[in-house]
């Protein structure tokens, strides 16, 4: 049961660290869509898939 906690915790923190990448990233742009908001946004649904798994 640890374990399975530990992984939900671990893909939360990354999937909150994800969602302030973009947020950050959309800042830096000035709301533009750039490479780099483009890449923010693919690792935060890359973070979003993984934390959705985590939690099954």
């Amino acid at each position: 049961m640890d374990a399975t906690v530990d992984a939900l915790s671990s893909a939360y923190l990354d999937f909150v660290a994800a969602a302030a990448a973009v947020v950050e990233a959309k800042e830096q742009s000035g709301g533009h869509k750039t490479v780099l908001t483009e890449a923010a946004l693919e690792n935060f649904k890359q973070r979003w898939e993984l934390f959705r798994v985590a939690d099954d």
